[in-house]
C-alpha cells in the first residue's frame, strides 16, 4: 500500500504519536510504502528530516521508502499543471496531488484540513485515477488495511 505522508505530520509518525502509531507500524511491520518525489516535496523534507535519519535508513533497508528520482521531472510538471487548473493561494499542496496521481498511491497522511477540499477535488485526477483516502486520526487505520 503506498502512503504519502505530507511534511507536516513527519514528526507524527516517527516520534510514534497515539494517532500515527499504526501509520509507523504499517511502514515497520506492515503493508505501507512511503512514496515521494518530486522537488517541492523534497524541499519541504530536507527542512524537517533531520531528527529521523536511523529511522528512514532502517526503512530503507527494508524497501519500505519508495523515494526514486526517476519520477520527479513526471510529478513536477503534474504540479505545474494542476495550478494552472487551481490558480487559488489557498492551494499549495498540489505537490501531494502529483505524487498521488503519478505513483498511485492509496492514502494521504496529513494535519492540514484545508488542503482537503483540493485532495478531494475531481478536476485534477484522471478518470482511471482513485482519489486517495486521508488519514489523520487512529479511527481512520482501518484504511491501512
Amino acid at each position: 500500500m503506498l502512503l504519502v505522508i505530507d511534511t507536516n505530520v513527519i514528526h507524527k509518525v516517527f516520534k510514534v504519536f497515539p494517532d500515527y502509531q499504526p501509520v509507523f507500524q504499517s511502514l515497520i511491520n506492515g503493508k505501507g510504502i512511503w512514496v515521494y518525489g518530486g522537488d517541492t516535496y523534497r524541499r519541504e523534507l530536507r527542512n524537517c528530516i533531520n531528527r529521523f535519519l536511523g529511522i528512514i535508513k532502517e526503512l530503507r533497508n527494508k524497501h519500505k521508502i519508495d523515494d526514486s528520482q526517476k519520477y520527479d521531472e513526471e510529478i513536477n510538471n503534474k504540479e505545474k499543471e494542476l495550478k494552472e487548473i487551481e490558480p487559488s493561494k489557498d492551494f499549495d499542496d498540489a505537490h501531494l496531488i502529483s505524487i498521488i496521481i503519478i505513483r498511485h498511491c492509496e492514502i494521504l497522511c496529513s494535519d492540514d484540513k484545508k488542503c482537503d477540499k483540493f485532495i478531494n477535488d475531481i478536476r485534477f485526477y484522471p478518470k482511471s485515477t482513485m482519489r486517495p483516502s486521508i488519514y489523520r486520526y487512529e479511527l481512520h487505520r482501518h484504511l491501512l488495511n
